[in-house]
């Protein structure tokens, strides 16, 4: 995708506006703090179609995961990528404030009434869109906060009772890392409970927890599991994240499971373990 940001402010000025669908906002923020790297974008039919048969973008760089905008087929037509004055959308919060301009450089047919587009997209306005701003650091922020040496990430997406406390805390010590907790804030919840109600229950178990940097991160569910398993390793390897441990179902009752976050792919290495349970590592497959 190319790096070059040709569209004027007075063209930005007079642009049409659209607010995305929560999960796509979510990518949006992704993509505008670099946690999506080398992303700036979103995909075009080129990038799709590399993607879902190489596992690489057009131009050749690793990537696996669509990362898509949906819009009105109306509101589609009337952009034209090949004339600069008809290429510029300024995509809103749900509060209609700008949040950022989109370089239209593809529109095509998804089904009736919905249209893909793609293109660059440039942040607007101050960044400030959503809950726990003070949270919502930056990659390249969060990564000046870390001390050196191995960083263990946590990815907080439901309430860290005792037995997961305790098995991060046993993590933390295993791999004498530093803590990352990351807290979604994307869209929705766990089981009925809000993001600000999660950023709270979080922060009520820091007294039991190492010593830890904690982020609210603009993470949202992908229908797919292994989508959600290799964009929250990017993502993680993007704060700094060196060992990345899973809060889910692993955590809570089937063993440890530790992502190594080095690229976008990993291996499930199952094994048996005492006591009819099961054991399972999952690391980085270095390709």
């Amino acid at each position: 995708m190319s790096n070059g940001w040709v569209l004027p402010d007075e063209v930005l000025r007079g642009a049409p506006a659209y607010t995305p669908r929560p999960g796509e906002l979510a990518d949006l923020e992704l993509l505008l703090t670099g946690a999506y790297a080398p992303l700036t974008g979103f995909m075009t039919r080129a990038d799709l179609v590399s993607v879902s048969r190489r596992g690489r973008l057009a131009d050749g760089t690793p990537w696996q995961v669509a990362v898509t905008l949906q819009v009105p087929s109306a509101l589609a037509q009337g952009f034209d990528p090949r004339d600069p004055a008809r290429r510029a959308l300024v995509l809103t919060d749900g509060e209609g404030a700008p949040v950022a301009g989109l370089d239209v450089s593809d529109v095509w047919p998804v089904r009736e009434g919905v249209a893909g587009v793609g293109g660059q997209v440039r942040r607007l306005g101050d960044g400030g869109h959503g809950p726990f701003q003070r949270l919502r650091r930056s990659p390249e922020e969060v990564r000046a906060l870390l001390p050196p040496g191995r960083v263990l990430g946590v990815i907080a997406d439901r309430p860290l009772h005792r037995p997961q406390l305790a098995q991060i805390a046993h993590a933390a010590r295993t791999l004498a890392a530093h803590l990352l907790v990351m807290i979604p804030v994307g869209e929705g919840g766990v089981g009925g409970l809000t993001p600000e109600a999660l950023v709270r229950t979080v922060f009520a178990a820091r007294d039991r927890m190492p010593p830890a940097t904690l982020v609210a991160v603009p993470l949202s569910h992908r229908r797919e599991e292994i989508d959600d398993a290799l964009l929250r390793a990017r993502v993680s390897a993007a704060y700094g994240v060196t060992h990345l441990l899973s809060t889910g179902e692993m955590l809570s009752g089937a063993g440890l499971r530790v992502l190594v976050p080095r690229e976008l792919a990993y291996d499930n290495r199952d094994g048996s373990g005492g006591g009819g349970r099961t054991s399972r590592r999952a690391t980085a497959a270095s390709r």
